[in-house]
């Protein structure tokens, strides 16, 4: 009994151990990035990026043993054979990495068959994803369903793609000192328990034709998470800064009213008028409301406003894209 729970205490050790990414040095990174735009016409910088982020994720399930199912397919592959990957500092990094010197050619040369390729590629995203590895370029791990030119509708999982983008965020907020160890735990979002929103509508009998209202329910979203922590920060200072201009329900518009008319502003050329949003995303959009945010959070606090903050930017756009200037769509 002694040796078996000796044996249950390792293994508990050994599959609670953190897993860190490993990361190229900065010069081989961009001279790898520099030399696949050069060498294939058709992989822009930014899908060159994450090509060598999908290259980082390989490296990391060799260092920890995750697998090595599937290697990613075709750039990398000829990255290798024309020694655009074996870079000088390629050795160092190599043996400080693994303790020895990878060959690329035993991963990327023996693809396992097309019958069970893209099953095992499935495989291994997964096993990066249960370690907190996000990925970034799901068609490198799942070559048979991108083979064809298709839209990015169908092309990707939104659902992983939003969980990834959360992901990636978090991580780099969190490797740049911009959130605590604590926050980034609050904020990361669990794998095993994200789903995708759905829609449902409710009727609204109190309007002609009784008209349903569409409810995007995002309970379980990989950004509800952050959504959660950030409402435990913002409501309290937006209550305490807007209180004097915010009608909080209907009794309150009421009292506002009085109070309104009460000190002679209530005359009888005075206009009340409403206005009804019909879409937040289409009607309020989020770089205006952003520039119009900044300059009065400067004029309060009296110190420059980052104007592009990296958290905010991409949390907002990771929510909403325009598509034909009219349609949003979560992604």
């Amino acid at each position: 009994m002694a040796l078996i729970f000796l044996i249950s205490s390792l293994l508990l050790i050994v599959s609670t151990v953190a897993v860190e990414r490993v990361i190229l040095p900065d010069g081989d990174r961009a001279y790898l990035i520099e030399m696949l735009t050069t060498t294939y016409n058709e992989i822009s910088t930014d899908r060159a990026q994450e090509i060598v982020y999908e290259l980082e994720n390989f490296y990391t399930g060799i260092r920890y043993n995750i697998g090595a199912d599937c290697g990613p397919p075709k750039e990398i592959d000829k990255a290798f054979h024309l020694h655009i990957i074996n870079t000088r500092s390629y050795a160092a990094f190599s043996e400080a990495t693994f303790g020895y010197f990878l060959h690329h050619s035993p991963f990327w040369s023996a693809h396992p068959p097309s019958s069970d390729l893209r099953e095992r590629c499935s495989n291994q995203a997964s096993k990066f994803r249960h370690h907190g590895i996000p990925i970034v370029y799901e068609c490198l791990w799942t070559p048979p369903a991108c083979a064809t030119d298709r839209t990015d509708f169908e092309n990707s999982n939104p659902l992983w793609s939003v969980f990834d983008k959360a992901n990636v965020l978090l991580n780099d907020l969190r490797s740049k000192k911009h959130i605590l160890s604590s926050q980034l735990d609050k904020m990361m979002p669990k794998w095993e328990k994200v789903q995708l929103a759905y829609l449902y509508f409710i009727p609204k009998p109190h309007k002609a034709g009784t008209p349903l209202r569409p409810i995007l329910s995002s309970m379980n979203m990989p950004t509800t998470r952050i959504s959660k922590f950030l409402d435990e920060l913002i409501p309290p200072i937006f209550d305490k800064l807007a209180r004097s201009t915010r009608i909080i329900h209907g009794v309150d518009s009421i009292h506002r009213l009085e109070a309104y008319a009460a000190n002679g502003y209530l005359k009888q050329k005075t206009y009340l008028c409403t206005f009804d949003i019909t879409d937040l995303y289409t009607m309020l959009p989020q770089e205006k409301s952003l520039d119009i945010l900044i300059p009065s959070t400067e004029r309060r606090v009296r110190r420059r406003v980052s104007s592009r903050s990296s958290f905010v930017c991409s949390f907002v756009r990771m929510f909403v894209r325009p598509i034909e200037k009219q349609i949003y769509k979560l992604t």
